[in-house]
């Protein structure tokens, strides 16, 4: 296993492995006409959903770097587990079959902590991060290498590629991969962005709702309305209001 440092990392092992090595910085693309190998038409001219981005791409990084397995996974908002958001494979089955994983035990949560890439060249010689080789042994794949996806110094999550052989990635592949995370990450940032100004949008819209009926609904209609919009807007499952009586007590209205 080799924990590729990037490049304003100084060498050594964080791991103490005495197998970890600096990297150069890459250039912005490692080929001449990059436009030509990791920009699709179908990723520029045609609109796309995030998934479509993400799987467009993992087929385009197939004519880079040759894998058996591309995952792109997603940190999830309460950081303790990540999901498999897209996955390309020709594997019979998949690594992660409930497409949700505990991060205790796996590569990717040592490249979301350390937002660094990792490099596996053979599972079944490395004793390190017991569930991602547990998994990758029962689908059969050897090695693998795990970039991490970031965007402002915030980690969204890590791109996987896998091989049913041994000793298929190394820093070449590192340097090749590091402007597809680029991308990526960038794509998983407009995505989430897009997200939160709909959200904003939508609890503007149910505030003028409310707003607009104010004095139109007795207080009983409106409580009733506004523990309806509450409870869309919020995410919960139950919301209760209480009203003090003349004699100071708390009665439930609705």
């Amino acid at each position: 296993m080799l924990c590729v440092r990037p490049p304003w990392i100084h060498s050594g092992d964080p791991l103490g492995a005495g197998n970890a090595f600096a990297l150069r910085r890459a250039p912005a693309f490692p080929y001449a006409d990059p436009s030509r190998r990791l920009r699709p038409r179908s990723l520029i001219d045609e609109p796309m959903n995030l998934k479509e981005i993400c799987q467009t791409l993992s087929r385009e990084i197939q004519k880079l770097v040759p894998y058996d397995r591309a995952a792109i996974n997603i940190l999830q908002r309460d950081e303790k587990f990540f999901s498999v958001y897209a996955e390309e494979s020709r594997l019979p089955a998949s690594a992660i079959p409930e497409g949700v994983s505990v991060r205790e035990g796996t590569a990717t949560s040592w490249v979301l902590d350390h937002k660094e890439p990792v490099i596996c060249r053979d599972v079944l010689k490395d004793p390190r991060f017991p569930l991602t080789h547990k998994r990758y042994k029962n689908v059969g794949l050897r090695s693998y290498v795990i970039l991490p996806l970031m965007a402002e110094g915030k980690t969204l999550g890590a791109l996987n590629l896998g091989s049913l052989k041994p000793r298929c990635y190394g820093k070449k592949e590192v340097e090749i991969l590091s402007p597809v995370a680029e991308i990526l990450s960038l794509a998983i940032e407009n995505s989430n962005l897009y997200e939160e100004s709909q959200r904003l949008l939508k609890e503007q819209s149910a505030l003028r709702e409310i707003f607009t009926h104010i004095n139109l609904l007795d207080l009983g209609h409106l409580l009733h309305q506004l523990t309806e919009q509450a409870l869309t807007l919020l995410r919960v499952d139950h919301i209760q209001v209480r009203l003090m009586d003349k004699e100071g007590l708390l009665r439930t209205v609705t």
